[in-house]
């Protein structure tokens, strides 16, 4: 059915002191490691780029075309810069104070994924196979998203994006595929024993969170 699936837990509670609270937070994931990060050059603009995208791809709709667009296009609405270089989970709280900049969105690829293979095992437990159809949640991994940001995705309608809020910390897990029945998926997912247990620890740290589902197809 679909491409991938995004369960999303998120507050714009902004922290007074965020190096502090980006560290505290990244002692929660202490068997993850760190393998690439991200951070915006200026604003994070990712929800008018996905806007201006949208135009772009009926546009081309409209001509009878594919919508194959490179990823210069995505970067050039909202340019970042990227650091491939893997490291341990305490080399990324010893270098918090550099990797956040004030007013840009810092993004922390994980992997070596305790909280995500949980995730995993719950969503293919409890939830059926006529609502989840071949998706997979968590599968793919989990970023943190630290500093101003978008949280956004198609969440009802394939065809409508949803905006969430403009968050300060986000923690996104992402999985394969798309459910057969969306609203039913969210649902049971919010409701899954490991997916509670991840939220409340995440809320030990940042306070409270919301949590919604997500689908790229």
């Amino acid at each position: 059915m679909g491409q991938n699936g995004y369960l999303v837990f998120y507050t714009k509670r902004k922290p007074k002191d965020p190096v502090a609270k980006l560290r505290e937070l990244l002692q929660v994931f202490d068997d993850e490691r760190v393998s690439y990060w991200t951070r915006t050059l200026g604003r994070d603009r990712q929800w008018k780029g996905a806007k201006e995208i949208a135009k772009v791809i009926r546009r081309i709709h409209r001509r009878g075309e594919p919508a194959i667009l490179s990823g210069s296009v995505y970067e050039s609405v909202n340019p970042r810069e990227h650091s491939f270089e893997a490291f341990s989970m305490d080399e990324a709280i010893e270098r918090a104070p550099n990797l956040f900049r004030k007013g840009r969105r810092l993004t922390l690829a994980l992997h070596g994924l305790p909280y995500a293979e949980r995730i995993k095992a719950g969503y293919e437990r409890d939830l059926p196979v006529e609502v989840r159809s071949d998706s997979c949640m968590a599968s793919m991994g989990m970023t943190i998203d630290f500093g101003p940001h978008d949280v956004f995705g198609a969440n009802k309608d394939p065809d409508r994006l949803k905006y969430f809020a403009r968050a300060f910390t986000s923690v996104q897990f992402e999985g394969y595929s798309s459910a057969g029945n969306w609203a039913k998926a969210e649902e049971m997912t919010l409701q899954i024993p490991e997916v509670v247990e991840a939220k409340a620890a995440f809320e030990r740290v940042v306070g409270p969170m919301m949590a919604n589902m997500y689908w790229c197809i």
